[in-house]
């Protein structure tokens, strides 16, 4: 079948639009990180110790590798060869922070600059693809807002790898510019930006490939039709032709897992995320730092009630009608029963772990195919309505789909084999057939991923409210600093070499 021109929504904003959501995220930035402004040529964002000193000092070495030492090796890592592999290789950004220290900025400027602009584009591009696809400019700039400014990323600044993440809606826009026209070139753009941020955050890349993975499911599930094998094959041939100069770099990290082999699942199963975690907000958040000790730091993913409260509503449209009431539910049973048999007080009063893991292991596998079924019987029903393009229902659906997945991964294994158990959750499987997966440990930060689907999501309910009115538009602003309020924290790490 043909695919219709407007198959996918594809709004474009206005430079008056653009040069506007620039001004705000700036702004908010500005505010957001005020005390980093009053030091930023004098000490480095994020503090100096653990992974934050790791990647101040691969971006000032990045020179001396490149044209001093045998390709990815280091020499603190002596007698060990290819030190980059050890981790994100952090390439991009060094090269980029090491431009502008030849220019004459001072290690702690360029260093800064880079984690500021990491977190502005995270922000824009957010603002891009939800405006794209909503195609109303306030309710856009508010998903920006609420990804930009997520108090997990304030508190993760020791963390510089994890500021990158604005490759996330960057590829998706890219994705979705070829669900639109179906044009190589698009899929070739979307390989080489997979490429980029590999040399950025490894991690990230391997999530970007999955998400496309699982937004494209989605729109199979919802019409079949306009994505047959041969869409598949051109998706697949330009992307994995943009992606190909990662054959430079990905050697190094195959030597190093021969070497010292794969992550083991229970590195992973430590690591992990749990449903409490999405209430789990940092210790530094001005308004819910009392829910820290819901879940260790590296998955303390709670974005605000605010947020949660929009992607419910967002939820509830795309499930209302009376055709979808059997599949909402089945699905909210699954998923409710999956949450509440992962929780401690259920493990340690009613079913003994591991058995409580492996209820909750059940119960979330049956979540995933009661989604893919709403999907499938959401796509029929509104086929027969003759609808063909994707409606706003639809788009929200496959963002919900995605956080689905990468809410299922968060969780890890599910199990801890080095005490006896198996591990069967959805984590597991990708560990076992996936490249890459195998190598990723802080299995949490998957909940990132849940983060800028939500974010997306936000953007519809509150297109539908600025609907009403000027009024309304003002209220939906309102709502914004509610997010912004809400992920402000009152403390970050800032500081200079001893």
């Amino acid at each position: 079948m043909n695919t219709p021109p407007n198959f996918l929504p594809a709004y474009k904003p206005s430079l008056q639009q653009k040069a506007a959501a620039i001004c705000v995220l700036t702004g908010a930035l500005i505010i957001f990180r005020f005390k980093a402004l009053a030091q930023l040529g004098a000490a480095y964002l994020g503090g100096v110790a653990g992974d934050g000193g790791l990647y101040i000092w691969l971006m000032r070495g990045c020179f001396e590798r490149l044209s001093e030492l045998a390709w990815f090796n280091t020499f603190p890592f002596f007698p060990y060869s290819l030190g980059l592999a050890w981790s994100d290789n952090f390439l991009l950004p060094s090269l980029v922070g090491s431009l502008f220290i030849q220019l004459g900025m001072s290690d702690e400027l360029s260093y800064n600059l880079i984690l500021l602009g990491a977190s502005a584009l995270s922000g824009y591009f957010t603002f891009a693809l939800t405006f794209r696809l909503c195609g109303i400019f306030i309710a856009a700039l508010n998903s920006a807002l609420a990804f930009m400014l997520l108090s997990y990323f304030s508190a993760h600044l020791g963390h510089p790898q994890l500021q990158f993440a604005f490759w996330l809606p960057l590829g998706t826009i890219l994705l979705f510019s070829f669900l639109s026209h179906r044009k190589f070139l698009s899929a070739l753009n979307f390989g080489f930006v997979c490429f980029l941020t590999f040399i950025t955050t490894v991690h990230f890349s391997i999530f970007l490939i999955l998400l496309a993975a699982s937004l494209l499911l989605g729109v199979r599930l919802l019409r079949p039709a306009h994505f047959n094998i041969a869409d598949f094959a051109k998706f697949s041939g330009g992307a994995a032709l943009g992606l190909s100069p990662i054959l430079f770099v990905l050697s190094p990290y195959l030597e190093v897992k021969d070497t010292f082999g794969p992550r083991h699942l229970y590195e992973a199963y430590y690591f992990s995320a749990n449903f409490l975690s999405y209430l789990a907000s940092t210790p530094f958040n001005l308004l819910y730092s009392w829910t820290n000790s819901f879940s260790h730091s590296e998955a303390q993913l709670f974005p605000g009630l605010v947020i949660v409260i929009l992607s419910l509503l967002a939820a509830r449209h795309v499930g209302g009608t009376k055709q979808l009431t059997s599949y909402r539910y089945l699905f909210l049973s699954c998923f409710s029963l999956s949450a509440i048999t992962s929780l401690p007080v259920f493990s340690n009063t009613i079913v003994s772990r591991p058995w409580a893991l492996y209820l909750s292991s059940l119960f979330l596998w049956c979540a995933l195919a009661s989604a893919a079924a709403l999907l499938f019987r959401l796509g029929q029903l509104e086929r027969r309505l003759g609808s063909e393009i994707l409606t706003n229902r639809a788009v929200v659906a496959l963002f919900l789909f995605g956080a689905l997945v990468f809410y299922s991964i968060s969780l890890g294994p599910l199990g801890n084999p080095a005490k006896g158990d198996f591990a069967t959750g959805p984590f597991a499987l990708l560990h076992l057939i996936l490249p890459g997966f195998d190598s990723l440990r802080a299995v949490g930060r998957c909940g990132i991923v849940v983060l800028v689907c939500l974010c997306v999501c936000i953007s519809f309910p509150l297109g539908r409210w600025s609907r009403r009115g000027k009024a309304a538009s003002w209220q939906v602003a309102i709502i914004g600093a509610l997010i912004a309020l809400e992920n402000f924290n009152l403390d970050y790490p800032i500081e200079t070499l001893p």
